[in-house]
This record gives structure tokens, sequence and C-alpha cells, in this order.
């Protein structure tokens, strides 16, 4: 079967009727039977926009490669730590010569029942009683209280003074250092106590009016010196006081002082 001739064609390579995608020679006449295969294009060539996409894909795996590995043998050493830490914690108690802490102990229990009698603990309550017009010690501090006197609803002048919310009980002391280092007495540190086991603090702004210098009972007192004063409470009308506990410092223990 022959190939359809072009029309008019003027000689030359034209497309094959016969044979798709190849080319065939025309002569002016008539096909000539030379048959041109089909014309391969080349393949297309990456751009060099796909190149440097192609790259950065490899940067980002071989990145999160490296962090992999990283990240495995932190975790690597973290394990290993805590293994040898839990080894060690495992390891048996150094045995303990039984006799020797059973005399050592049946030595020592007189003495550790002296200081534990002689030591109490700084939060432990007073339990020294003393009365007025005798030394009382906390700490550097030894107290002498000389007179408790309840009953006045103001204190100070005419013009400036405070009144009481019930009443004032002035208490008199003097507090002498005989401690090694200077230290302060605050006012502020003083309680106490009615007869029903009522607490009362002492009132800083009124002990301002009740001592002669105008001051609050507030001294810095240096080692052999002493100070004289008046420490304020201001209790309920119908109130009391059946103790008082005076402190060396806020934490001391205290010393209590009956009148």
């Amino acid at each position: 079967m022959s190939s359809p001739s072009p029309p008019n064609a003027a000689p030359g390579w034209y497309p094959d009727p016969s044979h798709p995608g190849g080319q065939r020679h025309w002569d002016g006449s008539r096909w000539s039977e030379p048959h041109a295969g089909a014309v391969v294009s080349p393949p297309p060539q990456p751009s060099s926009a796909h190149n440097g996409k192609k790259m950065g894909c490899l940067m980002t795996a071989l990145v999160v490669s490296v962090g992999a590995l990283v990240l495995l043998a932190v975790l690597g050493l973290f394990v290993a730590v805590v293994a040898d830490r839990d080894e060690t914690t495992d390891e048996p108690a150094e045995a303990v010569d039984t006799a020797s802490t059973t005399t050592d102990s049946t030595a020592t229990t007189g003495s550790e029942s002296t200081e534990s009698t002689a030591a109490p603990s700084a939060t432990s309550p007073p339990s020294t009683l003393v009365g007025l017009n005798a030394p009382a010690r906390d700490g550097q501090f030894q107290f002498v209280v000389s007179g408790i006197e309840c009953g006045a609803t103001t204190l100070g002048g005419d013009v400036i003074n405070t009144e009481a919310q019930g009443q004032f009980c002035l208490v008199s002391m003097t507090v002498k250092n005989v401690g090694d280092e200077a230290r302060v007495f605050d006012a502020g540190w003083q309680k106490a106590t009615s007869a029903t086991g009522a607490s009362y603090s002492a009132d800083s702004g009124a002990s301002v009016y009740a001592n002669e210098d105008g001051r609050a009972f507030l001294e810095g007192i240096n080692p052999g010196n002493q100070v004289t004063g008046v420490v304020v409470f201001d209790i309920p009308p119908d109130g009391d006081i059946a103790s008082l506990e005076l402190h060396d410092s806020f934490l001391s223990r205290g010393v209590t002082v009956t009148p």
C-alpha cells in the first residue's frame, strides 16, 4: 500500500504517513524508499534551581542525621551515669561493730541525758521561774523586773498622748548584757501571759510615752552595760498579768518572771 503524496510539495523530507514519528523523502513526484527514524529529543537538563533544591534536601538530611547521632550519644551517657549511681546506692552498708557500739552507747548514756536536759531546743517554752527583783537570765541578757503597774488608760501629756484599747500595764525592768558581744534589746520580743493563759505582746508605740527619753525601749547594749526602762502591754480592762516571758532575742528560749 503506497503512502499518500503531499500535494504540490517540493522535494525534501516530510513526515512519513506510513510510519508515524518517522520521516520519508519526497522527490517531487513520489516517495523514495529510504525512511528516517523518529527524531529523539535530548532529555531535558535539570535547571540550577532544581540542583539547589536537591542540594538543600541533602544538607537537611545530613544535619538531621548528625543531630540524631549526638542525641543518642547524650542519652547513652545519661543512662550510664544513672546506672553507675544506682550501683553505688545499692552497695551494702559497711558492717558496724555491734560490741563497740553497745559499749560506747552505754558509756555515754549518762552524759547524753545530762546534755539533753541542759540544752533544750530554741523553740522550747521557758521553764525557769524567777520572781520580782531577782536576776533572770536568757542568753546574753540578765533581767531584773522591779514592778508591774496596771490600770492606766492614757500615756503621755495633755497635748500628745496615746490611749489604751483596754488598759496599760507598765513593766519596769533593768536589762544587763552579761555576754561578750554587743546585743540589741527589743521590747517587742517580750511577752506577758494572763492567769487564763492569754498571751499579750508588748506595745512598742506606747513605750515611747512611758519612757522619759521619749523612745521605745529598743537599745543596743555593749557587754557589761545595762539599761533601765519600761515595757508597756495593752491588755483587756479586766485582764491581768500572771507572768512575763523575757527574751534575749526573737528565737531565744526565754525566761519566766512571776509577780
